[in-house]
């Protein structure tokens, strides 16, 4: 079909540590991919429109994985299960404005989850519906947990190349905020969103950024987002520099006394096989990941709402990523420079050191 499939190989090391994990747990811990979509999200489609990249991800640390439409069955758990963490996915596309039946069973599901104090990771992208001047159901499900957001504005981001062009809808973020675990395990790698929207903590939420899009210059906030006509500058009344996160982390209170872990992302889509699954060539047939994030996102993210915190760690997509980071091109430019002169200059200093000293003891 015209995709490169990513080589097992290159994953032995998360496999192992997986494997040795395993052997100290009692059920594995269980996600379900919640969904409204006719066909199954873990089978694999030529254009990559469902999760079996994510789902391949979380199978190979050690979680069961399976899938969910609210409107069709039961919650498929049974006793003796694991831990279950939830990922409710909104429909990737409508036929309609409102939702439809079984929209509203999966949101309804949610919020009945969210209220029972499970585990939910949640993904909300822009809506129509807060143009038309109606409420966004799943913004109303955000704001429970205390995140607020602006579904009715995107982030956009000037092209980069020559103007004139449309703008670009997808956005890379890689700043984690390293003193939550999460947040530590994403840093510096690539997630990429599609249509990312504002996301607020409320003052009073138990809630934690912890992952951000970086500072930028050519980016800002557009209401105008169903056509995106060519633009050559960024709206100056509209600009959005940052840097804004785009996922936040909420520990709360839960009913028995407990505490309620859920994870609220500022985009859908971003679990799709068509954007976990890019990858870049490094030469030699070898390949990476393009946006290793998105996989560690998925895998750190369901750890950590699981209570499984010592599993959130670098995984293998996780080391495709620059060891160092925060080196200015002036830095790398001497690092070079010193490098070349001082690798054959240093020998050089030192032998003509040694045949001084034997020369004046003569």
């Amino acid at each position: 079909a015209g995709t490169v499939r990513f080589d097992r190989r290159f994953r032995g090391e998360q496999l192992l540590s997986a494997a040795i994990r395993s052997l100290d747990m009692q059920a594995a811990p269980v996600a379900i991919l919640m969904h409204t979509e006719p066909r199954s999200l873990l089978r694999r489609q030529e254009n990559g429109g469902e999760a079996a990249a994510i789902a391949d991800e979380l199978r190979a640390a050690r979680f069961e994985v399976r899938e969910w439409r609210p409107a069709d069955g039961e919650l498929p758990i049974a006793e003796g299960d694991g831990p279950a963490v939830f990922l409710p996915i909104p429909p990737l596309s409508r036929r309609g404005i409102e939702p439809d039946e079984a929209e509203r069973a999966l949101l309804a599901a949610t919020r009945e989850l969210i209220e029972g104090g499970r585990p939910v990771l949640l993904s909300i992208g822009p809506s129509v519906l807060p143009l038309l001047g109606g409420a966004d159901p799943w913004a109303d499900l955000a704001a429970e947990l205390g995140i607020s957001m602006d579904t009715s504005r995107t982030l956009l981001e000037l092209p980069p190349g020559d103007a004139g062009r449309p703008p670009q809808a997808t956005h890379l973020a890689a700043e984690g905020d390293v003193g939550h675990p999460l947040g530590a395990a994403l840093d510096d790698q690539a997630v990429l969103l599609f249509y990312p929207v504002p996301l607020t903590i409320d003052d009073d939420a138990s809630a934690t950024p912890v992952l951000a899009l970086g500072a930028s210059d050519t980016r800002w906030l557009e209401e105008d987002w169903r056509r995106l006509r060519e633009i050559d500058r960024v709206p100056e009344a509209k600009r959005d520099e940052g840097p804004r996160p785009v996922v936040a982390a909420v520990e709360r209170a839960r009913p028995d006394g407990g505490v309620q872990r859920a994870l609220v992302v500022a985009a859908n889509g971003w679990l799709l096989s068509n954007l976990a699954d890019r990858t870049v060539p490094l030469g030699g047939e070898r390949v990476a990941f393009a946006n290793p994030g998105n996989r560690e996102l998925a895998r750190s993210g369901v750890a950590w709402l699981a209570g499984l915190d010592d599993w959130v760690a670098g995984s293998g997509p996780g080391r495709e990523v620059a060891r160092l980071s925060g080196v200015t091109p002036a830095a790398r430019a001497a690092w070079t420079a010193g490098l070349l002169a001082g690798l054959p200059l240093v020998p050089l200093l030192l032998g003509g050191a040694i045949w001084w000293r034997r020369e004046r003891g003569r």
